[in-house]
């Protein structure tokens, strides 16, 4: 028979109603065998008693489904946030509360980078705390006129740059792309909202944030996610391509590695038949630590970002309705064929008319299929 061993604890949270407290739990194989009492533990045969927590309260494993392993790369950019954050090392990272504030940051950030044309990244901006105002690229003209900055907003769908950004792009008053916010007077404010106008932004510089996935920064997510007690997560908007194929695989085989992960691999960035081929060349690289099987379908934007599809009356403050990442009749054949080859789809909607939408489509490719 395996070996058992016995982890003693000062408690033991359990999540079971019909038993929610324990001292010891047993562990069989690498799973859960039983919780209780020590005698209780010992009528499941000889075990090998271990104190290593007998002072701590253990819980399960939280799952966390709504996540992004960028979480383990992002804090070598700039921290903009309203909130105060704690990284991978535990090492706490203060909000700062006032667009003032935030250029401040920025402005420090950008005196410690080369010159030259080294961009300069920074993350977790939400302007909804700031009385309703809105960076703009005179704001980042603040921090360099000459060196491209990019800060993308907390909720991952919005993006503001400055001047030299919108120059090397070619983001001009002409330029007729959705998602590229204009002023009263026609010009770019420098907001970028949704995954085309982000493109054009990133296309000059690359996206360290959704698109550099390595081995490193997913140790470190791994870490971020053990700091909160989570043992399963998912990346739950990933680019597929060797590089970040290769990385899941390492990382998850990484002796020692305290995630199950689960990417879900972003289904509109390339062609469906593409996408099919990727999502089963990785289906074949599965381990007990990855599961590769969600495909994300990006339908509309976020509530706070004003980018989501509302029905009549939408918004509240009377904002100009939200974007589709891709046109209805694209993401209803997208789900029809993803669904027809048996994928496991995760889509994301956050408005009621892009909701209305997935729910028709799902309709009829389950009735097609």
């Amino acid at each position: 028979m395996s070996q058992t061993t016995v982890f003693a604890a000062k408690d033991i949270i359990t999540m079971n109603p019909s038993r929610p407290r324990a001292t010891h739990v047993a562990v069989r194989d690498g799973r859960i065998l039983a919780a209780g009492s020590l005698d209780e533990m010992s009528e499941w045969g000889r075990y090998e008693l271990n104190d290593d927590f007998a002072g701590h309260v253990l819980t399960p494993g939280f799952v966390e489904g709504h996540a992004h392993a960028m979480e383990g790369g992002i804090w070598d950019y700039t921290y903009v946030g309203f909130q105060d954050r704690w990284d991978p090392d535990g090492n706490r990272w203060p909000g700062v509360t006032s667009f003032d504030a935030v250029l401040s940051r920025l402005k420090e950030a950008e005196a410690q980078l080369p010159d030259g044309e080294t961009p300069l990244f920074a993350w977790g901006l939400d302007p909804i705390y700031f009385d309703g105002g809105r960076m703009s690229v005179t704001h980042l003209d603040q921090v360099s006129k000459t060196r491209p900055v990019l800060v993308l907003h907390s909720n991952g769908h919005l993006l503001n740059v400055n001047s030299r950004i919108l120059e090397m792009a070619g983001i001009d008053a002409g330029t007729n792309i959705y998602g590229v916010l204009k002023d009263e007077a026609g010009k770019p404010t420098g907001e970028l909202m949704e995954m085309a106008a982000k493109y054009m932004a990133y296309r000059q510089t690359g996206n360290p944030f959704f698109g550099g996935i390595r081995t490193p920064s997913l140790l470190s997510y791994a870490k971020s996610a053990v700091n909160c007690g989570v043992t399963t997560a998912t990346d739950l908007y990933a680019t597929f391509n060797d590089d970040s194929l290769a990385a899941y695989e390492e990382a998850s085989l990484t002796p020692g590695y305290a995630l199950r992960l689960m990417p879900a691999m972003n289904t509109i960035e390339q062609p469906i038949t593409e996408g099919l081929e990727l999502m089963r060349k990785a289906m074949a690289m599965n381990n007990d630590r990855l599961h590769h099987r969600l495909c994300k379908v990006m339908t509309d934007g976020s509530i706070q970002g004003f980018t989501a599809r509302l029905k009549w009356p939408g918004y509240f403050n009377g904002r100009p309705n939200g974007l589709w990442n891709m046109e209805p009749g694209q993401l209803a054949e997208l789900i029809l064929r993803y669904h027809e080859a048996g994928m496991h789809l995760h889509i994301h909607t956050n408005g009621d008319e892009a909701s209305e939408l997935m729910l028709d489509a799902i309709e009829a490719a389950q009735e097609a299929h």
